[in-house]
């Protein structure tokens, strides 16, 4: 080739850009013959964060975009969202929920979850005492992978300290254990709360001319815990107007979340559980909760009326309050061996089976090694999903109402099975107690921060196998002398 040659395919290919892509060139210098030809000034990059990793259905590199706009405000999710660690769901076969049956999970859905931005107006009601607010309740939240080779456990937390609480809420909560892979548990930590915002104002038409009925509290998986006493049952009235509220919007949420999961073809053999609870004012004027007349327990304090939680569960997660040292589940564990869920179950024609041990003398399970499995495959009888296992698996949830003794009631531990295979509830709570009755007083704050990753971690010592999620909620925040710090915690 002769240098002639040379010289002028090099200056070709130095002049394609500017011929192809005008657009991306810097503009010539100012010129009265070039005035007319315009220019494009492109924008600043993005920052692009990959939410799908490996779960993308197109595949490893299939990204779609999480767009982080300048003082930290995301437009998809929160910060925290942005920056998270992609986590690989792929079948793991010890999972205790999902059976070894399970196909391989595929990723989050083409469009990034919906977020509703806090707004003033979704408002459940007036609070009626003229007593000064008292400041949400603090909470402390960890969670491990542990033994497991991916993990699937999720939770979320959005308090009134932080804006995004509707008015008369004080805080929501929230844990969620994935089988099958990740990828459930992380929609509903993107959307359940979303979804329980924008349900509010209708939860609020509805449930103006009716009187709901919600369970209350009790019936969780332990048997040695403590039941409630029907002397200190205030919620045995009809709950006031914001409970129901809550509770209706609650529902609501779960249920569309699940029709939008049920949706979603590549996640046929994925799900989770669902455990969530809500902190509210109550309408005292209202419900009559508080006053002398009212029964006890609930009753109003220094820097506030009454207040009331509201839990919603699907699955096996749990719910335990420590009311007066004592613990007290709040939920229902959704097993296919419990009495309700058995018949259930078969009166669909599906089958409940031991996967386990069997003791050779009696023919019994031995408890502790095996799990009962629905059809030989789920270890739980309701989730979120689960398309393949329907109509035997199903994601109604139960809903429970709770108002908050101000004497008695400590704090409310939220966590999966993975702290309840090796531990009671019982044993949670009064290692909870343990550990903050072993704490100088100067120090309890400090502690609270810290307990639900002291709890995970003697899950983990105890040797349990599952990723293990622990979320507190502190209710007697204002009885510590806290010399001016800020209580409000979160991991």
């Amino acid at each position: 080739m002769t240098t002639s040659r040379v010289w002028m395919m090099a200056t070709i290919a130095s002049l394609v850009p500017s011929i192809v892509y005008p657009c991306t060139t810097a503009p010539p210098p100012p010129s009265r013959h070039r005035r007319k030809r315009a220019w494009a000034i492109l924008p600043p990059p993005l920052v692009v964060v990959d939410h799908r990793g490996r779960n993308g259905p197109g595949g490893i590199n299939a990204p779609y975009h999480h767009r982080v706009r300048r003082g930290g405000d995301s437009t998809t999710g929160s910060v925290e969202d942005a920056a998270a660690t992609v986590r690989g769901s792929a079948i793991d076969c010890d999972d205790d929920d999902a059976g070894c049956g399970a196909s391989s999970s595929v990723g989050m859905p083409s469009t990034p979850p919906i977020v509703v931005p806090p707004s003033p107006s979704l408002s459940v009601g007036a609070v009626t005492s003229m007593s000064p607010p008292r400041r949400p309740p603090s909470y402390s939240a960890w969670s491990v992978r542990g033994e497991r080779r991916y993990m699937e456990d999720e939770y979320f937390a959005e308090s009134a300290g932080g804006g995004g609480v509707p008015g008369g809420i004080t805080l929501f909560a929230a844990v969620f254990d994935g089988h099958g892979g990740s990828a459930v548990s992380r929609y509903l930590r993107q959307n359940l709360y979303a979804s329980f915002q924008a349900a509010l104002p209708s939860a609020a038409a509805s449930s103006s001319s009716s009187s709901s009925s919600y369970e209350v509290g009790g019936g969780g998986g332990d048997d040695d815990v403590a039941p409630i006493d029907d002397e200190r049952r205030p919620t045995m009235r009809a709950i006031d107007r914001r409970s129901s509220i809550v509770a209706s919007a609650l529902e609501a949420a779960l249920d569309k979340v699940d029709t939008e999961v049920g949706n979603i073809s590549h996640w046929s053999f994925q799900g989770s559980t669902a455990l969530a609870i809500v902190v509210h004012e109550n309408d005292d004027a209202k419900a009559g909760v508080g006053d002398d007349g009212g029964g006890g327990g609930g009753g109003g304090c220094e820097g506030g009326g009454s207040r009331s939680i509201v839990v919603a569960n699907v699955g096996d997660s749990r719910a335990v309050l420590c009311r007066a040292g004592r613990a007290m589940d709040l939920t229902r564990d959704h097993k296919p061996n419990d009495d309700v869920e058995r018949r259930r179950i078969e009166g669909r024609g599906g089958t409940v089976e031991w996967c386990g041990e069997v003791d050779d003398a009696t023919g019994r399970p031995v408890r502790g090694a095996g799990v009962y499995r629905i059809n030989g495959n789920l270890a739980l009888s309701r989730s979120i999903g689960d398309r393949a296992e329907r109509p035997w698996v199903i994601g109604t949830a139960d809903i429970f109402h709770h108002v908050i003794d101000e004497d008695d009631d400590a704090f409310v531990l939220l966590a999966t099975d993975g702290l309840f295979d090796v531990m009671s509830s019982r044993e949670a709570v009064s290692f909870v107690n343990d550990l903050m009755g072993r704490t100088h007083p100067e120090d309890r704050l400090g502690m609270r921060r810290n307990v639900a990753r002291y709890v995970v971690e003697e899950a983990i010592r105890r040797g349990t196998c599952d990723n293990v999620t622990v979320l507190i909620v502190w209710f007697d925040d204002d009885k510590l002398e806290l010399s001016g710090a800020n209580p409000k915690t979160s991991q």
